[in-house]
């Protein structure tokens, strides 16, 4: 009996430690919550005084994309993309290949 309430509360200690590596690894992280949840982690481009944050940090990526005339034959590299969404954007607006 006491090897199987050892080896019961070792499964009990392991569920509740891969439990709480789960939660840490899901749960979301201060850029998430800081810039609306839209993955970009930069300053935007503000067209009017109501636009929010998650608003111009898209205009700002849309605004560099076409300053860049970037269309469905570009190849884009992003160098330090970090989690990717800004060149996401850009490859589903313009329909280019990208790579970050």
């Amino acid at each position: 009996n006491n090897l199987r309430l050892t080896m019961e509360s070792n499964v009990d200690e392991a569920t509740k430690m891969l439990k709480e590596r789960w939660e840490q690894k899901t749960r979301k992280s201060g850029f998430d919550l800081l810039f609306d949840g839209t993955g970009y982690i930069t300053i935007g481009y503000y067209k009017t005084e109501s636009d929010t944050l998650a608003e111009c940090v898209r205009n700002m990526t849309a605004r560099v994309a076409e300053i860049s005339e970037m269309k469905s034959d570009s190849h884009v590299l992003d160098l330090g993309c970090g989690r990717g969404v800004p060149v996401l954007d850009v490859a589903v607006r313009t329909g280019c290949s990208v790579v970050g």
